[in-house]
């Protein structure tokens, strides 16, 4: 499956906020292991401009309630920014990412933006894929 990575000129990293298949991570901890799985099978896939979606906010407006939920979902994204930047610092050659933020798929909540940030992200990426697909 990951080899299809190498036709993508952007990633969308889809992490669950509520961490519904059980394995325990956080959303930081998600893009953690992410992205040692793309490292693993191919170090240049860690390098692609990619944007982070946190996923299910409507399931954690449902348990904590409005306040609640905007306060988690600001520290996980800060949690989120703060494992991509402890990555980099070790491999200044890591792509950061061109955004994170919340979504409620289910809901339709946050779509309109994300869909801003992958336009904003393939037009950017467009020069850059020429050199991406080269290898």
């Amino acid at each position: 499956f990951l080899r299809h990575v190498r036709r993508c000129r952007l990633l969308l990293y889809v992490l669950d906020a509520l961490d519904a298949s059980g394995s325990g991570l956080s959303p930081a901890e998600q893009y953690r292991a992410l992205h040692r799985e793309l490292s693993l099978y191919n170090p240049e896939y860690t390098r692609r401009p990619h944007i982070v979606a946190i996923n299910k906010l409507d399931m954690l407006l449902e348990l904590e309630g409005r306040d609640a939920t905007a306060a988690r979902k600001a520290a996980e994204v800060q949690a989120v920014l703060a494992a991509a930047a402890e990555l980099s610092a070790a491999d200044p050659l890591l792509s950061t990412p061109l955004g994170v933020l919340g979504i409620s798929a289910k809901a339709a909540r946050g779509l309109d933006k994300l869909q801003q940030l992958i336009d904003a992200g393939l037009s950017s990426a467009g020069a850059a894929s020429l050199t991406l697909d080269a290898t």
